[in-house]
């Protein structure tokens, strides 16, 4: 009995610690993505770097550039649950952590490195 009552338990706890672990990560629509934003803050590895800072993120409703390397001109990507991934031979996915107002977060790895890139939407000159 107690054998039963203990894995009882633990099949509770594994399921309560489990669903904590999940992406509660709110879905974004990938209209709000589309734009150019320049990267304010960038993270290799979890420590902060200068190096990306000022690089350039542009997306359309097809492509996706960069002129972080490494950068191929505009590639055509696909967008699923939070995620951009380019379809190119460079098997590349941003996922958009968070985005709110002009502030975007995207997670990706780049050469065995994970990187945050923190962005600020740019304004064109007509939207002002």
């Amino acid at each position: 009995m107690k054998a039963i009552l203990y894995t009882g338990v633990i099949l509770i706890i594994s399921m309560m610690v489990s669903s904590c672990m999940t992406d509660n990560t709110p879905p974004v629509v990938v209209e709000s993505i589309l734009g150019e934003w320049k990267v304010v803050d960038a993270y290799r590895n979890k420590r902060q770097t200068k190096l990306l800072n000022k690089a350039v993120v542009t997306i359309t409703d097809t492509t996706f550039m960069t002129d972080i390397p490494p950068n191929n001109g505009p590639v055509r990507y696909a967008y699923h649950a939070n995620e951009i991934s380019l379809l190119n031979d460079s098997k590349i996915s941003y996922k958009v952590h968070s985005l709110q107002n002009d502030t975007m977060v995207l997670l990706t790895e780049l050469q065995d490195f994970e990187f945050k890139l923190i962005l600020a939407k740019q304004i064109d000159s007509d939207e002002k």
